[in-house]
């Protein structure tokens, strides 16, 4: 949950479109 723009600009959820 620290690399934010992996899959989504901003992780705000939880990390579901993360990985």
């Amino acid at each position: 949950m620290s690399g934010v723009g992996r899959n989504e600009p901003c992780p705000c959820g939880s990390g579901k479109k993360f990985k």
